[in-house]
């Protein structure tokens, strides 16, 4: 879900509320606080039912870059122990998983096999 949040009948940071974890969409032009995180229209949002993550919007690149480069290497390490290898030493990655992913990269992310 990308946009700003639902708040029951007027919007405004004194009617900020969390109605349920099946928030809703509305677009308005105020500045909203919900449960102490300031988010503006330009922010970038995403959430499930899990929570909520606001993306101020000159951070957004950046992160859309580390981001992307975190799961090609989850990515990596799921391939590994879906080969076989045990998850301890692989997961959370070591020196030497983050050394072997490079190498995996810079080899064409051929077989994950050793």
């Amino acid at each position: 879900m990308l946009g700003n949040y639902a708040y029951g009948g007027r919007f405004g940071r004194s009617e900020c509320k969390n109605s349920s974890s099946d928030i809703s969409v509305q677009h308005h032009r105020c500045e909203d606080v919900v449960r102490g995180i300031r988010a503006v229209p330009t922010d970038s949002g995403v959430g499930d039912h899990d929570g909520v993550t606001v993306v101020p919007a000159h951070l957004a690149d950046e992160l859309a870059d580390i981001c992307e480069k975190q799961d090609d290497i989850e990515t990596y390490l799921a391939l590994r122990i879906a080969a076989g290898e045990p998850l301890w030493g692989v997961y959370p990655p070591s020196a030497q998983a983050y050394a072997d992913y490079e190498a995996w990269v810079r080899g064409g992310r051929g077989n994950v096999l050793r």
